[in-house]
């Protein structure tokens, strides 16, 4: 289970450390095809964040609800 939310917060904080990245690089060359496929790498990151969260609840409550 701590690996699950290990991964989680990396995926999240490379994620938000490329997206403000790309925010620099729309504001110095405007909008490209480069910055559009990291807005999408970004919410795909932020979807693939949501669904290991939620295998780590998911995770959780098995653990704890096999506990007499």
């Amino acid at each position: 289970m701590p690996i699950l939310q290990v991964l989680a917060y990396l995926l999240l904080s490379a994620s938000s450390a490329a997206l403000s990245r790309n925010d620099v690089w729309v504001s110095r060359f405007g909008v490209d095809q480069f910055a559009k496929l990291i807005n999408a790498s970004g919410s795909m990151a932020f979807l693939a964040f949501i669904a290991l969260g939620l295998s780590s609840i998911i995770s959780a409550h098995r653990v704890f609800s096999s506990i007499p």
